[in-house]
């Protein structure tokens, strides 16, 4: 069985960094107020699908400390998923309107995370170290992996005749594979 429980986005924050579920309380003619503390919620599956969080767990259960970097470091992160695994934690998110992945160990500790876009949001330097190296092919399809100190460019990018995967970190380029473009441009 799937609970779900609705309160706006702010509290379910702080319930969260604080390892605490509310309970809402309905009061005559002062709404919902929210009071207590639980400690487990059940063994089923919490859903926040309204406030756009989702978890394979009960929230409790999810590491705070992945909860608060994810919040402090993607401060705009929604349509949060939270997977719950024996490798660690995944969470699926979107910020400015960008799918994400962010990757953490079972302790929640912070691994990698991944982003993907279309080669209009590439950083304007990347582009340029392509652009020059390649002249005549557009930048398609990007993923940005990041482990907090270095970024991995893995890029598409494609011209008339060819198409290459290339891996792009610290100002070098590799081609990770090269392909005959068949189809239109």
């Amino acid at each position: 069985m799937i609970k779900t429980i609705h309160m706006n986005t702010s509290l379910l924050t702080r319930a969260l960094l604080f390892g605490i579920a509310l309970l809402p309380v309905v009061s005559r003619g002062q709404g919902n107020r929210y009071i207590g503390s639980i400690k487990n919620i059940g063994s089923a599956a919490a859903s926040f699908e309204e406030n756009g969080i989702r978890s394979n767990v009960p929230l409790n259960e999810i590491s705070i400390r992945a909860f608060r970097y994810l919040h402090r470091h993607f401060r705009a992160a929604a349509g949060e998923s939270w997977v719950k695994s024996e490798d660690g934690i995944t969470v699926n998110f979107f910020e400015n309107a960008l799918q994400q992945q962010a990757y953490f160990s079972t302790k929640g500790s912070f691994r990698y995370s991944l982003k993907y876009y279309t080669g209009k949001d590439l950083t304007r330097e990347v582009a340029f170290l392509v652009q020059k190296r390649y002249p005549g092919y557009s930048i398609d399809v990007v993923t940005e992996l990041t482990d907090g100190e270095k970024i991995l460019y893995l890029l598409k990018i494609k011209n008339s005749s060819s198409l290459k995967s290339l891996s792009v970190c610290d100002g070098r380029i590799e081609v990770q594979e090269e392909l005959v473009n068949g189809g239109a441009n």
